[in-house]
């Protein structure tokens, strides 16, 4: 990346810091902003490009970081004792999800490897983009509590299934099977993150006990350890995100107390992250995208945001004696965002010796993101005051306004 790059990049984000707040809420998204503008960049005359190597790096350090402060930030007692809404997405809703979109995927997109990649791929869904619901309190808490949650977590228990999909589709290309290799990858990813949470939570409660560290020292080490956690993992030949979900989740059951300094991350560091991220996208994957549409991809792109998600989301909910209006409400909430494009971007890697089913994912997972993006971010606002106004006549029995404090509250 040349200094005229770097200049247009840097301008852009201290642009949109003069009128971050002015945004909010609005029908134009940090997120829309970003991709856009990443768009008009790979464009641009003047734009010299984002190296692979680099755009990679950010993508694969964003979401290790988010993976890890989702884990450890949502107390799992209370999605437990209270929430049993994204325990029913989670368990129900999500292997159903990447089941449907392998059945609607195999005649779209011509093979099961494909079919099975994308399913997978395009299974977790981001909060971020959906911002203006989790943040509405004129939404119940409830609900958004039940949104953000399972957005949280259900991109670290893809992994597993997007390990186990690259398997299948290697073995489904050339025959070769590698069900071995990726369940040693799961188990010592799950290895390596049990060890380096427990170890990490019992140093940073040490070190604070015996007051050799502050709330910003702290802050640092938790970030400290989800990457040298990623980097282990990776370094022995197993899943780096694996590695850092479990290293989270222990974390965040061991040290409740400690987790609050995740939320500094999550709200500026991490934000900023997010928004390159965005904008990465936006100038390398959507113009690849873009160029090799096809029908059958711009179909399953729709129906990946449509019947895949509310289906499943629809059967998990039975029985919860949620409003129709709650449940349409969830479905449609399934963003999908950056875990997707750094999936898609680990399967390119791994699918390197297979070049058209290489693109033929990058295209729809790209593409998928590119609709989510826009679709979401444009209607979050509308939706939230429109869903807010439905339950004016709702009584204090409805499961939708079931009290409960913040389980992620931040502090002032």
């Amino acid at each position: 990346m040349d200094a005229v790059s770097l200049l247009l990049i840097a301008s852009l984000v201290f642009g949109f810091s003069l009128v971050a707040k002015r945004l909010e809420p609005g029908l134009i998204t940090p997120p829309i902003i970003f991709v856009g503008a990443g768009m008009l960049l790979a464009w641009s005359p003047w734009f010299d490009g984002i190296s692979t190597p680099l755009v990679e790096s950010l993508l694969e350090v964003t979401l290790a970081l988010v993976l890890f402060s989702d884990a450890a930030r949502v107390d799992l007692q209370v999605v437990r004792e209270r929430l049993h809404i994204p325990v029913r997405l989670l368990l129900i809703g999500l292997p159903l999800t990447i089941g449907l979109g392998l059945l609607i995927g195999r005649p779209l997109l011509g093979s099961w490897g494909a079919a099975a990649l994308c399913a997978v791929m395009l299974a977790p869904t981001d909060a971020a983009l959906g911002e203006a619901v989790v943040s509405d309190k004129r939404v119940p808490i409830f609900v958004r509590q039940s949104l953000s949650v399972e957005s949280g977590l259900n991109d670290g228990l893809a992994v597993p299934a997007l390990t186990a999909a690259i398997a299948f589709a290697i073995s489904m290309e050339t025959g070769a099977v590698g069900a071995a290799s990726a369940l040693g990858s799961i188990i010592v990813g799950v290895t390596v993150g049990i060890v380096a949470g427990w170890l990490g939570a019992s140093a940073l409660v040490g070190s604070t006990r015996r007051g050799w560290s502050d709330t910003m020292g702290t802050r640092i080490g938790t970030l400290g350890l989800a990457l040298a956690t990623f980097a282990a993992a990776e370094a022995v030949g197993a899943s780096g995100f694996v590695a850092v979900f479990v290293a989270g989740t222990v974390l965040g059951s061991r040290v409740r107390e400690l987790c609050s300094t995740l939320f500094a991350f999550t709200d500026n560091e991490g934000r900023l992250f997010t928004l390159l991220s965005f904008l990465a996208f936006g100038a390398v994957a959507v113009p690849v995208a873009l160029g090799n549409l096809t029908w059958p991809i711009v179909g399953y792109a729709v129906l990946s945001l449509t019947v895949i998600r509310a289906v499943p989301v629809a059967i998990a909910l039975i029985g919860s004696k949620l409003r129709p209006i709650t449940v349409a409400m969830i479905a449609w909430f399934g963003p999908r965002g950056i875990a997707s494009v750094v999936f898609v971007l680990l399967a390119t890697e791994a699918l390197k010796e297979e070049a058209a089913l290489s693109q033929l994912t990058l295209t729809v997972v790209s593409f998928t993101v590119l609709l989510s993006v826009i679709l979401h971010g444009v209607s979050a606002a509308p939706l939230a005051g429109a869903y807010a106004a439905a339950l004016a006549d709702a009584t204090p029995d409805m499961p939708e306004l079931t009290e409960m404090s913040e389980i992620d509250e931040r502090p002032e």
